[in-house]
């Protein structure tokens, strides 16, 4: 969302718009309840101590939870992008955020299933009621069937105040090689600002 016209805090790991903005906000996230209980920790329903993280503690976040939590009144909307079921868990069976690829090995994996993903979209949507939620399928959503699943959940929750982007539909006439693979698209700058473009025009229409 660095290319956006709107003044987004980039949570993911480019700098963003924000002064002085650290390198990544608050990191990363895949699964949905990832992203769930990411927000429950800014808003401060979840305990700061439960919060397990692999690249990034919350020391590391600490500020810039801080950050989003007092500006949280101010912010119009959330984008977020749910582009995996899969998530890692500790010894514990708590949740490992912010996993780099190279630390999944030897952890153990699960994966949610439609219910579950379903129950953790509409749990989400709870924490921010008076939020717009703009929910993004990842790029090659239609590639994979976990992501064809995602998808099919996300439709699910629809609603007025909650938009689901597609950023692949804009390919679907023109089929192009950095669709062939999670990483291509990501290093053609022509093709991320067209995807921001879109995404800006979906926020655009539903009128903040």
């Amino acid at each position: 969302m660095n290319h956006s016209k709107y003044n987004c805090l980039n949570t993911f790991n480019e700098i963003g718009k924000r002064n002085l903005n650290p390198k990544c906000l608050i990191g990363r996230g895949w699964s949905i309840n990832e992203h769930f209980e990411m927000i429950q920790l800014i808003l401060g329903f979840k305990k700061h101590t439960e919060y397990i993280g692999d690249e990034y503690s919350y020391n590391d976040i600490k500020q810039n939870i801080d950050f989003i939590n007092n500006n949280f009144n101010d912010i119009n909307g959330l984008i977020i992008e749910v582009s995996s079921l899969k998530y890692f868990k500790d010894s514990s069976g708590k949740i490992i955020h912010n996993i780099t690829l190279k630390n999944r090995i030897d952890r153990t994996c699960e994966k949610l299933n439609e219910e579950e993903t379903t129950v953790y979209l509409r749990e989400l949507i709870k924490l921010v009621p008076n939020k717009k939620i703009y929910f993004v399928n990842h790029f090659l959503h239609d590639k994979i069937p976990d992501r064809l699943l995602i998808d099919k959940c996300l439709n699910k929750i629809k609603n007025d105040n909650i938009y689901i982007i597609t950023p692949s539909i804009l390919f679907e006439d023109n089929p192009c090689d950095f669709l062939s693979n999670d990483y291509v698209h990501y290093k053609n700058n022509e093709i991320i600002h067209l995807i921001a473009k879109y995404i800006d025009s979906i926020i655009e229409k539903s009128a903040f």
